[in-house]
C-alpha cells in the first residue's frame, strides 16, 4: 500500500514533499493549490503504466483517464530543469521508497521519458 506521496514540478505542484495518504484522504485548500493536480498525478501514472503495457519508461499525458496536453505543458513554469518527479513510500508487499523522474522525450515531444528511477 502507498503510505506517502510527493510530487515535484507538476503543474501547480512545484514542490510537494512527501505527504501521508491512507485508505481515505481528504484534500482541502484554496483554489490553485494543487488538489486536482494531486489526483491527476495518480491517474497520469496509472494511465501511463496501462498504455505502456506495465512499463514506467514513458509518461503518457493524453489518454482515457487524463488529457493534460504535451509533456512541456505539465511542467511547473518555475521548474528550472523541466523535470517532473514522483516520490512514494510503500508498506506492502515490503517497505520501499520510490522516486521516478521524467523529462521531455526527445523523440516524442508529447511524452515524458523516465530519466531516473530509485528504489530503496
Amino acid at each position: 500500500m502507498i503510505t506517502k506521496v510527493g510530487i515535484h514540478g507538476l503543474k501547480a505542484l512545484q514542490d510537494m514533499p512527501l505527504k501521508k495518504v491512507g485508505k481515505v484522504t481528504l484534500l482541502t485548500g484554496i483554489n490553485g493549490r494543487g488538489k486536482s493536480t494531486f489526483l491527476q498525478s495518480l491517474l497520469l501514472l496509472s494511465q501511463s503504466i496501462r498504455v505502456e503495457n506495465g512499463s514506467l519508461m514513458n509518461l503518457v499525458p493524453v489518454g482515457d483517464w487524463v488529457s493534460l496536453g504535451v509533456f512541456n505543458e505539465l511542467v511547473n513554469v518555475d521548474e528550472e530543469f523541466k523535470v517532473v518527479r514522483f516520490e512514494f513510500e510503500t508498506t506492502t508487499p515490503q517497505e520501499a521508497h520510490i522516486i521516478l523522474a521524467y523529462a521531455k522525450n526527445p523523440y516524442k515531444e508529447s511524452l515524458g521519458e523516465l530519466i531516473n528511477c530509485e528504489v530503496n
